[in-house]
């Protein structure tokens, strides 16, 4: 009965036979580290490992490590009898580490791109025997121009490996080779170049920090209210870190492709989330997108790109909350992002099976699921939503029996009563709270910041207490077409509707009908309200009494007005602690009056931070 108060940069080619390097703007990336034939390993040093040339007139010279420039080749010049060769060869192993970008970030696997040109060259005609091999298969072709004499092998190879337990992936290149031996007078040389990259391959949206978290608005997404059913879309990318669209293309298949995808693959958990729509994928540079074609069903066609479309909310409320994205490699589940679904809570009647004659708010339909609102005690149904109150968060209705006769107590039994539910019990309010002052009487010490769930709950509950009230013989309607006349033994010298035999013995001024100043709104029963200030009072304690008990109901709250979600509030649920949000009225221990606190209990007197510890006699219940 209360009216509303309250990127990244891509790697030169390396010209080294093991020449590693590679950058990343995720929050981790992979590292290099090689290893050389006998075992010695050098951590992040874009060094060569395993390869050699020869080179030497007559007798081969003894073989040594690449060291003649950057280029990893050898060369010189030689005499039509010479017996000398030029040889470039090796086996490389490149171990990549992975380097979290915080704590616990587990090892994505990686795309790994390996890039490997082999050659000879010579001046003279060509020898027989000159041959070259880069390793991945590619083979060698005739690139010889003129004079100048020339075999290649080259290409660029994809692949995706899965890091080892350590976070880390080896990769290996066997066979590269050019030779060229000396069989006439001129210039001659061979050559090997190799470059290897690993990019992580991680989602991209919707973890645009690399990293699944929640609240704070991270990773919460909202129904559409403008649409009869309701549409929600979530973002849908994954990203080979620091690649390019030649490496997102392979991944894909290099084509348009509808349904799931062969290396990799993105899903999500919707098993309770309607879907009618078809997804096919897209490439942008290094980023694979969920890409919803044009569909007739699509009221937004021009909003298509980089996300999954969902048509319609779920029926129920668990349809809502968290829920999985899964990035898939090769068919295994390699890493998940943790999204969390709300629905619209100012919206009206987008929910599945409503009523289209009665605008119901979405709020209504899934909190009246978790809270059943009370019950009508003539027909057992629960409290109707009222869309024209639109000033007030509840009503309680009596209705005077026919054989009323005000010369008796009344028998309760046979008044009839009717709770209505307004539009704003689904949003903000504050909600008054009271404890007995040094004069001895009920006194308003603050308001709670209510929202959502915990709105909707204070305001049953404050509308069921009027009934409860009563049915105990406290309180009295006397503004129900009864002409002003209290039952026979009721007396009410401040007409607050509440006895004043009740307000002696329970710290309220029986002279007064609003004895903690806190109503203003509400005049005594004879100027046109049915209740003042003190009933209001005694129904806040109440309902204080059981919103604290159900606080934890908060963690089934999904409209987008409740604590849950980030986007704009004050405030985060945070499991298990809920922080109730305080404005003292008066001084406290140590909440000075005009201040507001964050509080992390109601009643616990071992909680410093807890309403009870400033106000010892804080009233949880009846004074």
């Amino acid at each position: 009965m209360r009216s509303p108060a309250c990127l990244p940069l891509r790697p030169a080619l390396a010209l080294l036979l093991g020449l590693l390097f590679v950058s990343s703007a995720h929050a981790g990336t992979y590292a290099w580290r090689t290893t050389d034939s006998g075992g010695n390993t050098t951590a992040l040093s874009p060094t060569f490992s395993g390869g050699q040339w020869y080179y030497g007139y007559g007798d081969p010279t003894v073989p040594v490590p690449y060291g003649w420039g950057d280029y990893g080749s050898g060369g010189g010049t030689g005499t039509g009898n010479s017996s000398g060769q030029v040889n470039s060869t090796g086996t490389v192993t490149v171990i990549f580490t992975w380097q979290p970008g915080y704590a616990g970030e587990p090892a994505p696997p990686a795309l790994i791109t390996q890039t490997c040109d082999a050659y000879w060259y010579c001046s003279a005609p060509a020898p027989p025997a000159a041959s070259c091999s880069n390793g991945l298969g590619d083979p060698e072709i005739d690139a010889s121009s003129g004079q100048s004499y020339r075999g290649e092998s080259r290409g660029t190879h994809y692949s995706v490996v899965s890091p080892d337990a350590n976070g880390t992936v080896t990769v290996t290149l066997t066979g590269a080779q050019a030779h060229v031996p000396l069989s006439s007078s001129g210039l001659y040389g061979s050559n090997v170049r190799y470059d290897v990259d690993a990019y992580p391959i991680v989602i991209s949206s919707p973890d645009p920090l690399g990293r699944p978290d929640l609240g704070d608005g991270k990773n919460q997404f909202v129904y559409s209210a403008d649409t009869p059913d309701g549409y929600l879309y979530v973002p849908g990318a994954l990203q080979a870190v620091g690649a390019g669209s030649a490496e997102a293309n392979w991944l894909i298949g290099n084509s348009p492709i509808v349904g799931p995808l062969d290396k990799v693959n993105l899903t999500i958990d919707s098993s309770v989330i309607p879907n009618t729509f078809t997804h096919q994928w897209a490439v942008s540079g290094g980023t694979i997108y969920v890409n919803t074609p044009q569909d007739v069903n699509n009221p937004y066609p021009g909003y298509q790109f980089n996300h999954w479309i969902f048509k319609g909310l779920p029926s129920d409320n668990s349809g809502f909350g968290n829920h999985t994205v899964n990035l898939l490699v090769q068919g295994a589940k390699t890493q998940t992002a943790k999204i969390q679904t709300f629905f619209k809570g100012g919206s009206v009647g987008n929910f599945p099976g409503r009523d289209p004659q009665w605008q119901v708010s979405n709020w209504y339909h899934y909190y009246n699921q978790i809270h059943p609102s009370p019950d009508d005690p003539n027909d057992g149904t629960d409290a109707a939503y009222n869309p024209s109150l639109s000033t007030h968060y509840g009503e309680c209705y009596f209705t005077v029996p026919p054989n009323y006769d005000p010369s008796v107590m009344w028998p309760y039994a046979d008044w009839t009563t009717e709770i209505n539910i307004g539009p704003p019990a689904g949003g903000v309010m504050t909600a008054s709270v009271f404890d007995v002052g040094s004069n001895g009487y009920v006194r308003h010490i603050g308001d709670l910041y209510l929202r959502g769930i915990l709105t909707y709950i204070w305001t049953c509950e404050h509308e069921e207490a009027h009934r409860t009230l009563f049915g105990m013989g406290i309180t009295y309607p006397w503004n129900t077409n009864n002409g002003g006349a209290p039952p026979n033994g009721f007396i009410d010298t401040d007409v607050d509707g509440v006895s004043d035999t009740w307000e002696l013995s329970h710290h309220l001024n029986p002279r007064v009908s609003d004895t903690t100043n806190s109503y203003p709104q509400y005049a005594t029963s004879l100027s046109g309200s049915v209740d003042g200030g003190d009933e209001e009072c005694l129904c806040d304690i109440l309902a204080l009494k059981a919103t604290k008990q159900q606080a934890s109901m908060v963690a089934q709250d999904w409209s987008d007005a409740g604590w849950q979600y980030g986007a704009g509030s004050p405030l985060y649920y945070t499991p298990p602690k809920f922080t109730w949000q305080f404005s003292a009225a008066v001084d406290g221990a140590t909440f000075a009056a005009g201040t507001i606190h964050n509080v992390t209990s109601i009643n616990d007197p071992t909680d410093p931070t807890s309403l009870v510890k400033q106000y010892p006699t804080l009233l949880t219940d009846l004074p």
